[in-house]
């Protein structure tokens, strides 16, 4: 999501915070996602609603004969502010209401003291579907036909994304790090300093293990990947006598 977009879900995200004690905000979430499933299904109807040249009363007008008898005034209020604001394209709106919904859910954890619990099970999950190629191609398609209209959309990047929101509320950022061997805590406070020192955000490791690496570790951060494995080395070294 980029441009126009970008800082519409900013903007949009920022009045969400700012509604976190409002009357009905526990149900906002299982609300904009039911919003989000209909959404999928009509395309019509989500591009007359994404339309920036489309009236900003006829699409107020058009939310409240849907949803009125439905969604509280909550989570109407959300959705005219974001049929209001500016898209590049439908399928931005719909992923803006998602991240919205998720914002809300996470924002209700926080609140609760159980964020840090919804995080460790997000990235187990995440660990458990990236090594299961049957199980991810499962959720893949139920991803499709229940979540949102994206063919193909993968599981797993729906999972990190919902992860890097869950950091965003507890103010840092998830390194995801493999290593050959289990890290000394030593070894695990110096990557984390040093992550933090780079990203200028506190740095949560999450560590798993494996031993294919032969030594080293691989840290990911969102699209950034450092490759200090010994794997990765042995390759550099064979693409340079190979050029000799």
């Amino acid at each position: 999501m980029l441009g126009v977009s970008q800082h519409s879900l900013a903007a949009a995200r920022e009045r969400l915070t700012d509604r976190v004690d409002a009357t009905g905000f526990d149900e906002l979430a299982d609300q904009l996602f039911a919003v989000v499933r209909l959404l999928g299904r009509e395309a019509g109807l989500r591009g007359v609603l994404a339309n920036s040249g489309v009236p900003a009363p006829r699409k107020t007008a058009l939310v409240s004969s849907l949803f009125r008898e439905r969604l509280d005034d909550l989570t109407l209020d959300v959705l005219d502010d974001a049929v209001q604001a500016s898209w590049s394209d439908p399928r931005d709106f719909v992923d803006a209401l998602e991240i919205l919904g998720t914002t809300a859910f996470f924002l209700v954890a926080e609140r609760e003291g159980t964020l840090d619990v919804v995080e460790e099970e997000l990235f187990r999950f995440g660990r458990a579907v990236t090594a299961n190629p049957r199980l991810r191609a499962a959720l893949t398609g139920l991803l499709n036909q229940v979540v949102t209209d994206s063919p193909g959309r993968a599981v797993t990047d729906a999972i990190g994304q919902l992860t890097e929101l869950a950091a965003e509320h507890r103010r840092h950022v998830v390194a995801e790090v493999r290593a050959a061997a289990p890290l000394q805590s030593h070894q695990e406070r110096r990557l984390a300093e040093l992550l933090s020192q780079a990203y200028g955000r506190e740095a949560q490791l999450q560590v798993t293990v494996d031993p294919n690496l032969l030594g080293g570790v691989v840290v990911r951060i969102g699209e950034d990947v450092i490759d200090g494995s010994v794997t990765h080395r042995i390759g550099q070294a064979r693409q340079r006598l190979g050029r000799l």
